[in-house]
Formats: C-alpha cells, sequence, structure tokens
C-alpha cells in the first residue's frame, strides 16, 4: 500500500503524465471559479470582478484620441443593471462610486460636443449616477508630461542593475509598516481590465515561515535568515473563459513591481518559484492557508541586506539574443 501511494505522487509530481494531469487540474480549476460573463453573479467576489471589466471598457472607451459618439449603450445598460443587482445583494461598494463617477463623464462627454444621446437611455443614465461620492477613483484623469520630466532612463537603468537575488540577509528586523509601503506602491501595476486579480499573503512568525519553505526547494541554505515571506497569488475569479493565463501574467506583473518597490524601500528580496504539480501546490496552499480558488504566483523571501554581501552574477542575455526586427 506504501508502496502503490509513492508511487502514484512520483508519477503525478515527476513525469511527464503528472504534468498531463496538473494542467487537466488546471483547467477544471478555471472552469469551477472563473466568471461567467452570462451569469456572473454566482458570488459577490465573481460579479466584483465582472463589474470591474466592463467598467473598464468605458473608461478605456473615453480615453481614445476620438471617442465614438454614442459608444458601448447595450454595454453600459449591462453595467447599471449589474450595478444594481449588486448593490441589492451586497450593498453599497466603491467600485458602484466609480462607476457612476465614469457614466457621468459619458454623459459630459456627449454634451461637451453636442452629441444627443437617446432619450430613454439618457434617463436611465442620469438617474443611476444621481447620488456617488464623487472623491473615488473612476473616469478620466488629465496626466501633465511635465511631471514626469525627472524621470530618465540612465537612473532607471542604474536602479534596476543594482537589484540582486539576495540570499544572505542580515539579522535585522524588518519593520512591517516598510513591507505594507511597498505593497502599496506595487499595486500600480497594470492588469487586465483593471481587475487586480492579485493578493499579497504576508507571513512574520519565524516558525510559520520555515514550515512554509519546505514546500519550496529554492531557499535551502538561506532560510534561517528569511524575516518575512510573501507569497504572491491570483484569484480565479477574477477571470472568465480564455482567460486562464492571464492569472499568472497579471501576478508576474504585480510581483515585479512589489520586488522593485521593495528594491527601492531599501530591502532585499528573492524570488522563490512556485511551478508546482497540481498536487504540490495543493500542499503548499494548505500549509499556507491559502483559499482553494487562488493559484500561486511566486514567494517572495524579504530581509535586510548586509553591508556588504555576495550574489549571483547573473550574466544576461545580449539584446541581439532575443530582440526580433520586423
Amino acid at each position: 500500500m506504501i508502496f502503490l501511494k509513492k508511487t502514484i505522487v512520483f508519477a503525478i509530481s515527476k513525469t511527464h503524465l503528472g504534468e498531463a494531469a496538473s494542467k487537466i487540474c488546471d483547467f477544471f480549476h478555471h472552469l469551477h471559479y472563473s466568471f461567467s460573463e452570462r451569469n456572473p453573479n454566482i458570488d459577490k467576489d465573481r460579479l466584483k470582478f465582472y463589474l470591474f471589466k466592463h467598467h473598464h471598457i468605458i473608461e478605456k472607451g473615453l480615453a481614445l484620441p476620438k471617442p465614438n459618439f454614442f459608444f458601448g449603450q447595450p454595454k453600459i445598460l449591462d453595467l447599471m443593471e449589474k450595478s444594481e443587482l449588486y448593490a441589492s445583494k451586497y450593498g453599497h461598494d466603491e467600485i458602484l462610486d466609480s462607476i457612476k463617477k465614469t457614466l457621468v463623464e459619458y454623459i459630459t462627454f456627449h454634451e461637451t460636443n453636442n452629441a444627443k444621446l437617446p432619450q430613454k437611455f439618457e434617463l436611465k443614465l442620469r438617474d443611476f449616477s444621481a447620488n456617488f461620492n464623487n472623491a473615488v477613483v473612476g473616469g478620466l484623469r488629465q496626466v501633465v508630461k511635465a511631471e514626469m520630466e525627472n524621470l530618465n532612463l540612465e537612473a532607471f537603468s542604474h536602479f534596476v542593475r543594482c537589484r540582486y537575488s539576495v540570499r544572505d540577509f542580515s539579522s535585522d528586523p524588518v519593520s512591517d509598516d516598510l513591507v505594507f509601503s511597498a505593497i502599496e506602491a506595487a499595486v500600480y501595476a497594470p492588469s487586465v481590465c483593471n481587475r487586480q486579480s492579485w493578493l499579497a499573503h504576508y507571513y512574520s512568525d519565524k516558525k510559520t515561515i520555515q514550515n512554509i519553505l519546505r514546500y519550496q526547494n529554492g531557499n535551502a541554505g538561506f532560510t534561517e535568515s528569511i524575516d518575512k515571506l510573501l507569497i504572491i497569488t491570483g484569484d480565479t475569479r477574477a477571470f472568465t473563459q480564455n482567460e486562464s493565463n492571464q492569472l499568472f501574467i497579471d501576478g508576474g506583473l504585480f510581483s515585479m513591481n512589489l520586488i522593485l518597490a521593495l528594491h527601492s524601500a531599501g530591502l532585499g528580496s528573492c524570488a522563490l518559484n512556485t511551478s508546482y504539480s497540481y498536487l504540490k501546490e495543493y500542499r503548499a496552499k494548505k500549509a499556507a492557508q491559502i483559499p482553494s480558488n487562488e493559484r500561486l504566483i511566486m514567494m517572495l523571501a524579504v530581509g535586510h541586506m548586509k553591508s556588504t554581501l555576495k550574489v549571483a552574477a547573473s550574466p544576461r542575455k545580449a539584446i541581439r539574443e532575443f530582440v526580433i526586427s520586423h
């Protein structure tokens, strides 16, 4: 019995058959947790992600150089209907104010350009967006290029070139507030239709960190020096049909932003991969108390850097090896 169990675990974890089984599990995981465009109201979170997606479609339309007059009317009617459904079932939420603010800008755009909206449609728009908190972020914002004049490629190049994967941290404790400030900066990573599906699980207890890291092989030799641990995940409920891969793209963008934010805060970090079989991912999530609807993106070991330390040289490819001009 023990031999059979070990054989099954080996087949799942170490063979191409196991990889195929993991891909099948990936498919059913996405099928189970993703939202349906036809019926997103399975639960609060899936409906909210639906609202984020369809709200951003209107924002993007208004941000074009020459928005089409009267664009998106069926989508806007649907957005208002789903927003009212959300409010009736789950109460007020800031996303509803953001949607209303965007629809007010939609009305203003047509008024400014003397484009008369269909009467019934306009009445619905005005009735829906009559009361909202104008302080929320939504619609459009004006960006002044001059605000970016102090930015330059040379400074950024130096900044990223002195960012290293650190595997030799000092014993100085890392402030929780410093890590949270870095996370707050990292949220400005782009994501598909602004859905921001990422989550950052934060661990500061040494025993908990060491227990979780038993499921990750890349920390051997410096586990004891890791002061804080972050696990970046993506919420499958943020995505719909044909978007299963987007979870890892958005989570990767956020993770890179977070790594750079930690670097700017003077902290060292090391990305620890979570390219697991589905079975191993299940066990790691259980140990880390991560809900089943989330997928692992990566772990991040965090700590203060020593005044001098050794890092892997990690030579980079020449541009000619990966840039293809067309």
